[in-house]
């Protein structure tokens, strides 16, 4: 009887390894894992990467010049690489990361 068990034992363990461990192989960290949350404007939660003070205003400014509504929920995803020569804007009505969200994106090319 205690043979049956052990054995049992060791083969419940060997699952409970292999299910954690596949996981933490196949499992991969989010994108947008670095962008921290702002605010909310009207209804889009606003997530900066990269931030400076400047910019949640200007982010309001561009979502006000490409027209993007934030009249129902989304997530608004601002990146201003440490160059300051290009804005990324990824607009996404739910979460990318836990589903299958679609995104619209919008970049800013500054000449200097």
């Amino acid at each position: 009887m205690w043979y049956y068990t052990r054995i049992a034992l060791v083969a419940a363990l060997f699952i409970f390894v292999f299910y954690f461990a596949l996981d933490m192989f196949t499992s991969k960290p989010g994108y947008f894992a670095d962008y921290h949350h702002q605010e909310k404007y009207q209804k889009c939660d606003i997530f900066i990467h990269n931030q400076k003070a400047t910019d949640l205003a200007n982010l309001k400014k561009r979502l006000d010049e490409f027209a993007i509504a934030c009249d129902s929920p989304k997530n608004v995803y601002f990146s201003l690489p440490a160059d300051d020569r290009r804005e990324s804007i990824q607009v996404c009505d739910s979460d990318p990361d836990k589903s299958n969200a679609s995104c619209f994106n919008f970049y800013v090319v500054k000449v200097k």
